[in-house]
C-alpha cells in the first residue's frame, strides 16, 4: 500500500517536461531572396525578378499564427506548426478571351523557422488551367516547355534584423 502511495505521490502536475510552444521573434526580418525560380513550372525565362538586395518585411504575433507584412507593407496571415509556416494568398481565375481555356493562379509562402531569428522557405505562384485550348494557353503565355498544373518558386533565407 505504501509503495502504491509513494508511486502515485511522485506522478503529480511536474510539466518540467513538456514542450514549450515555438514563436519567431516579431520585428524587422531581412529577405534575401534567389535569382531563379525552382518548382515544377518550366518557363522560357525562370529567372524570379526579386530585389538583389535584402529586403525588410515585419513580423506580428497573432493568436493563432503571424502575419508577414511585405516590402510595401501588405499583409499575409500564416499559420504556425511548431517550425513550419504557411500563408495562403488565396487564388483568382484568369480567362482568355477567344479560347475556352480559365487559368486558375494561386500563391502563397511556406517555410521553417531554423530558430526565432532564421528563416527558409520559397513564395510560390500555382497555376491550372480549366478548358478545351489550355495546351494552347500555356505554351503560347509561358514557354513552349510550358504545362499545367504547376508550381514556381522563389525561395529565400531570412533573418531578424535590429
Amino acid at each position: 500500500m505504501i509503495l502504491l502511495l509513494l508511486a502515485c505521490a511522485g506522478s503529480g502536475g511536474d510539466d518540467s517536461g513538456a514542450a514549450e510552444t515555438f514563436l519567431p521573434e516579431p520585428g524587422a526580418w531581412f529577405f534575401s531572396w534567389s535569382d531563379t525560380l525552382t518548382g515544377t513550372c518550366q518557363l522560357d525565362d525562370m529567372e524570379s525578378r526579386q530585389p538583389t538586395e535584402p529586403e525588410e518585411w515585419g513580423l506580428e504575433l497573432e493568436a493563432n499564427g503571424f502575419t508577414f507584412y511585405d516590402q510595401y507593407g501588405y499583409p499575409v496571415g500564416c499559420d504556425l506548426d511548431d517550425h513550419d509556416f504557411s500563408c495562403s494568398e488565396g487564388g483568382y481565375g484568369v480567362k482568355y478571351k477567344g479560347y475556352d481555356a480559365t487559368e486558375w493562379i494561386t500563391s502563397g509562402i511556406e517555410g521553417t523557422f531554423d530558430d526565432e531569428t532564421h528563416v527558409t522557405g520559397g513564395y510560390w505562384i500555382g497555376a491550372d488551367c480549366y478548358g478545351d485550348d489550355c495546351a494552347e494557353i500555356g505554351p503560347e503565355m509561358y514557354g513552349s516547355a510550358f504545362t499545367y498544373p504547376c508550381e514556381a518558386i522563389a525561395e529565400f533565407t531570412g533573418e531578424l534584423g535590429e
